[in-house]
């Protein structure tokens, strides 16, 4: 596997060009600056996968009534206003 330098990495990274095989090889790099670009996708990745759970979480009550048929959900916000 050819090193890229760990900017071009950065860019690749920040861009979501890398897919999980490449950047499994990748950890296999010693460098403190390649481990620390996985460090921080890997916690980013942990990060979306809960924010999805959650709206999953979240949604259930609007999924069944829209598996029941209907069509339009209201509901209010913290502040009382109907939304």
């Amino acid at each position: 596997m050819e090193q890229q330098s760990i900017a071009v990495l950065k860019q690749l990274f920040e861009a979501d060009k890398l897919d999980e095989t490449y950047i499994n090889k990748l950890k296999s790099d010693e460098r403190k600056g390649v481990q620390q670009l996985i460090e921080r996708y890997e916690r980013q990745q942990l990060k979306e996968k809960a924010l999805e759970e959650n709206f999953i979480r979240m949604s259930q009550y609007e999924q069944k009534r829209y598996a029941e048929g209907c069509h339009y959900i209201a509901g209010m916000d913290e502040a009382g206003r109907v939304i």
